[in-house]
């Protein structure tokens, strides 16, 4: 995907393509370090939304895509809201497809330990299973104002 122009939205990146398809990223880490990038497209008339990951954890590198249902980030966003005002808590977010989870745990400190897994194919496919240590609590209202704008698309 080559960037043609973009603009920064606190840590939520908004960039055309060549194509002029608008995306979102909702980033979880920094580019020059780890991070897993869920990049959403356009909500399409059946709720579907394309999305593309990139992840960089530890050694390993990847991107792979795969379609979201626009309730499933709906769903995500109120829950990591609700993490968000507690600090302690799970929310799983999981895709109808099983193609991407991911676990957001909140130590009661404002320390939220994110992990998951990536499919190619699911339940056939080749599998990476992850983990990010430690995100700050204050990464997630940027991370909620991305999925609310996701959804809105």
């Amino acid at each position: 995907m080559a960037l043609v122009r973009g603009r920064n939205l606190g840590n939520m990146r908004e960039v055309h393509t060549h194509d002029e398809a608008r995306r979102l990223a909702l980033p979880l880490g920094s580019e020059g370090g780890e991070h897993l990038f869920l990049r959403v497209g356009t909500v399409n008339s059946d709720g579907w939304l394309p999305a593309d990951v990139d992840l960089r954890i530890g050694g390993f590198t990847g991107s792979m895509s795969g379609d979201l249902r626009a309730g499933e980030l709906n769903k995500l966003c109120s829950e990591l809201e609700t993490l968000h005002k507690r600090l302690v808590g799970e929310v799983i977010f999981t895709t109808l497809e099983g193609w991407i989870e991911i676990r957001f745990e909140g130590d009661g400190r404002g320390h939220i330990k994110v992990s998951g897994t990536v499919q190619d194919s699911p339940g056939i496919g080749n599998r990476l299973s992850f983990s990010v240590p430690f995100v700050d609590q204050t990464h997630l209202p940027d991370l909620i104002r991305a999925l609310n704008a996701a959804v809105e698309i």
